[in-house]
């Protein structure tokens, strides 16, 4: 059982000696890759083994889909803060859920401020990115899933998700809906949950569930997304949506972590 989160293998000033590009931003996804560098426009590709041959020499933040990462949140009373016992804890609810097949699944832990959270990539081949990376000189320098990619710029923007009350975020990845509930600033739920169609109508009812079984909420939920294929009718959400693209947009102002007025 790997570990999936990457650590920086080389120092910046090796970096620079090599004069190695500045660092890409993927976002890896069921249909492909959406990549991010600088300030220039994102870029699509067929998927990553492409991306890499079309970007040799490059480094890669990977960002992966909720529809290829399973998460859980660990009680904070368990007090499993080292982790070791944390991954095994982690493993044994994987196992109970998902099956045997999670056995072998890369798990990444996150424990931090008291709250810990658990999530294993089990719908690609980490092994397999990994060889691609490496056969084209790219420098994989870290790897991490969507739903945390713009949590940072979000709480600047908006300063009341991490303060006093209880919160929610509903990330949208077309059918996919990735629901972060908060506690004055402590995530306490990271439910992951299915839209019948890509569609305003269908994320309205899922918000509707999904607020009733997390009341009370303080505030009405936030949402960002893309794929959603009548975005221009968002309004009709019961909610504040922040960011809510169409089904040929990302929205690389989460992805990027540059959440703010105008994203």
């Amino acid at each position: 059982m790997s570990r999936w989160p990457i650590e920086r293998t080389l120092s910046r000033g090796w970096k620079r000696l090599r004069g190695r590009s500045p660092l890409h931003t993927l976002y890896l996804h069921p249909d492909g890759v959406w990549s991010w560098c600088s300030g220039a426009e994102p870029a699509t590709c067929e998927g990553f083994d492409a991306w890499c041959e079309a970007h040799a020499g490059n480094d890669a933040r990977l960002l992966l889909s909720g529809h290829m990462v399973h998460n859980i949140v660990v009680d904070a009373s368990l007090g499993l803060r080292q982790d070791g016992p944390l991954r095994s804890y982690a493993l044994q609810q994987f196992v109970h859920y998902h099956g045997a097949a999670a056995q072998s699944w890369p798990l990444a832990t996150w424990s931090e401020g008291g709250q810990s959270v658990a999530s294993a990539l089990h719908a690609v081949d980490w092994i397999a990115l990994r060889r691609a990376a490496a056969a084209h000189d790219v420098v994989l320098v870290g790897a991490t899933p969507v739903w945390s990619a713009g949590l940072g710029s979000l709480s600047m923007w908006v300063p009341e998700f991490q303060s006093g009350g209880r919160r929610a975020l509903a990330l949208v990845e077309g059918t996919l809906v990735s629901w972060l509930v908060v506690e004055s600033g402590r995530l306490t739920a990271l439910l992951q949950r299915r839209l019948d169609a890509p569609q305003v109508g269908a994320l309205a009812d899922m918000l509707v569930q999904l607020v009733a079984a997390s009341q009370p909420l303080t505030d009405a939920p936030l949402v960002v997304g893309w794929g959603v294929a009548d975005a221009e009718n968002a309004a009709d959400l019961p909610a504040r949506v922040l960011v809510l693209l169409g089904t040929d947009a990302v929205s690389g102002a989460w992805v990027r972590d540059h959440m703010g007025p105008g994203a």
